[in-house]
């Protein structure tokens, strides 16, 4: 199968079965992906995780989770391209996500936002109007929300 071959695959759970396969890394490799903003999710923490999983992330009593905002150039989106944002999961270590977003989108937090929150005003989707700023992620599993960092943090340039 040629590289440019699993960006085309219209089924999503078949794409996203392939990918998993070969791994987020590789297919971003492939694909040629650029990365056009990152930021970091940062949580309290006070024990340092026991999956080794997050324990590189974790420092001094914080979580630091990076997220990407990727841009994939790709014949088969409307746009000539599809954005991505790539995220890691804090309760289930060792996952990780790449969601597709609207092609507007231009931050990882725009990106976020507009995942989780309900569109208003008439909006089609969470990514239109303001309503995605409200977002905030939220303090679960002995994991404290405390804010986000942008620029570029450890693993964001991988």
């Amino acid at each position: 199968m040629r590289d440019q071959t699993i960006g085309l695959i219209s089924v999503t759970e078949i794409r996203r079965a392939m990918i998993e396969r070969i791994g987020w890394g590789r297919f971003c490799e492939m694909a040629d992906a650029q990365v056009i903003d990152t930021d970091t999710e940062v949580y309290r923490s006070p024990d340092s995780p026991t999956d080794p999983r997050l324990a590189e992330w974790w420092h001094d009593g914080y979580l630091k989770l990076p997220r990407r905002l990727l841009r994939i150039d790709t014949d088969a989106a409307a746009a000539g391209h599809a954005i991505i944002v790539h995220l890691l999961d804090p309760t289930q270590p060792g996952h990780e996500y790449m969601h597709r977003v609207e092609p507007h989108v231009a931050t990882c937090e725009h990106a976020v936002g507009g995942m989780y929150v309900e569109p208003s005003d008439g909006y089609k989707n969470g990514w239109e109007g303001e309503q995605w700023k409200q977002y905030q992620p939220v303090s679960r599993d002995g994991l404290q929300f405390i804010g986000i960092e942008r620029g570029a943090k450890k693993g964001a340039e991988e």
